[in-house]
């Protein structure tokens, strides 16, 4: 997983085709189960997963919360096409099965 921080990553990050945003809690018991979900899944998909920790980056959290009009969670992870939400999971329904059946969309 490639760590985003700034707000300056979504302008990059919002012109490519498909990828996950991570929102993650180093604090939370249920982010760190979520992590290791995404870890595992993260080796049998093609989509990249974009990792935000909330305690280093509050104000790029904050920003996509509004910029993408999706209520703030961590865990949260966001299936992102072409700058717009496609999909949404957060806390414990963060797995990588829920991952893979989310994807047989795309």
């Amino acid at each position: 997983m490639q760590v985003i921080n700034k707000l300056s990553d979504w302008h990059w990050l919002k012109s490519k085709p498909l990828v996950f945003i991570f929102k993650h809690s180093s604090s939370c018991p249920i982010s760190k189960y979520a992590y290791s979900q995404l870890v595992a899944v993260e080796k049998e998909i093609d989509i990249p997963i974009y990792l935000l920790t909330v305690q280093e980056a509050g104000e790029l959290s904050s920003f996509l919360a509004d910029q993408l009009g999706v209520e703030h969670a961590t865990p949260q992870l966001l299936l992102v096409q072409d700058g717009e939400v496609k999909a949404v999971l957060s806390h414990n329904k963060i797995e990588r099965t829920a991952v893979l059946l989310l994807l047989q969309d795309y």
